[in-house]
């Protein structure tokens, strides 16, 4: 009985201690991959000093390991939340920025911009099963179709504000440079040039349109001032947050 017993607490012991070594591994892991995209270190450091201290207390395998797993939890929440916050941060100021490059091309040389009511018109037809038009100027208007373009409008902001932040790392914003914001002010162009605008009927990259070459011109300027105002923004958050 006794033998048996102890064969029963050997075999406890052993699954503890492989799921504690599982545990370690997974959050040693993730501290590398953490660090090779240059999050948050302190953050990060002095959630591990914690858990070090909760393990070092804490006498038994199992509760080091449950301690182990909630700081690898919290380790999640936090570089998520830090994330999302950054991105619609940095996506919102760079499409102000945008938006006040398009205002005053309108009002110092009468160039007209967008019209985001197409892009709302385009986004509440979808239910209706229609995802591409031969001339969007040419659909049936919707209810709330320009503020559905607006909300789109700065959703895609920050969605490629999120983008670069996940191949950069947050620890850009701590110390942005420019190079990086404008190569994804470029890259946004593939929305409106390869999805927006063939589902407009505008053709790929404005090929539809009378003026493609002016238009292609127009979305590079707009795109490059948004890569511009991600770097603008990035400066600007590094200095509250």
């Amino acid at each position: 009985m006794r033998n048996m017993l102890q064969q029963h607490q050997t075999l406890r012991a052993a699954r503890s201690a492989g799921k504690l070594g599982d545990l370690v591994k997974k959050l040693v892991l993730y501290l590398i991959v953490i660090h090779v995209c240059r999050f948050s270190t302190e953050i990060l450091f002095n959630q591990l000093i914690e858990c070090m201290r909760v393990c070092r207390y804490i006498g038994t395998t199992e509760k080091a390991g449950f301690a182990l797993q909630e700081a690898f939890k919290r380790l999640n929440v936090i570089v998520e939340t830090d994330l999302i916050v950054r991105a619609v941060a940095l996506g919102v100021g760079a499409t102000i920025v945008m938006d006040l490059w398009a205002i005053m091309l309108k009002r110092v040389f009468a160039i007209p911009s967008l019209d985001y009511r197409v892009v709302g018109r385009w986004i509440l037809h979808m239910p209706q099963g229609k995802f591409k038009h031969n001339n969007i100027m040419q659909a049936e208007p919707m209810i709330g179709e320009k503020a559905i373009g607006w909300i789109v409008h700065y959703a895609t902001g920050v969605l490629f504000a999120g983008i670069l932040l996940l191949c950069t790392g947050i620890g850009w914003v701590q110390q942005p440079t420019f190079w990086p914001a404008l190569l994804a002010g470029l890259l946004s162009m593939a929305a409106p040039f390869f999805i927006m605008q063939p589902c407009f009927g505008f053709g790929i990259a404005a090929s539809k349109t009378p003026a493609p070459g002016t238009a292609r011109f127009r979305s590079l300027m707009a795109h490059s001032v948004f890569g511009i105002g991600l770097y603008l923004a990035a400066l600007v958050s590094s200095s509250f947050m």
